[in-house]
């Protein structure tokens, strides 16, 4: 897939963003910082931050948007895009490792496992 146009569902607050798909190695590509920024944007709702963080990834699996194989982007660069702290992203990381959505390998980064 070399380019497509993401579509949030009407009235869901989320954004829509350009993303491409490296086919070798399967890793997301963002095609530039501000779409980048689009894609992770937290959705303005009561609760915890790393709650929300750990919601939108599950929506982005759930609609498609991110796929197995998928390389998240490291703590320090999604606290940047989400503008949240490290310990957020890595509180809603764990979540996701405990569901299984996820793998965190050492050098390899954050990859997504799974849809559950």
């Amino acid at each position: 897939m070399e380019g497509s146009l993401l579509e949030s569902p009407a009235g869901s607050g989320w954004t829509q963003t350009i993303v491409r798909r490296a086919p070798d190695v399967g890793q997301l590509r963002v095609a530039s910082l501000e779409s980048a920024s689009d894609f992770w944007a937290l959705p303005s709702e009561p609760g915890p931050l790393y709650r929300q963080l750990y919601a939108l990834i599950r929506y982005r699996l759930a609609t498609g948007e991110l796929r197995v194989g998928d390389r998240l982007p490291d703590e320090r660069r999604l606290a940047r895009l989400c503008g949240v702290s490290r310990l957020t992203v890595r509180s809603a990381f764990a979540l996701l490792c405990a569901d299984g959505c996820i793998q965190r390998r050492t050098r390899l980064g954050t990859i997504i496992r799974a849809v559950v």
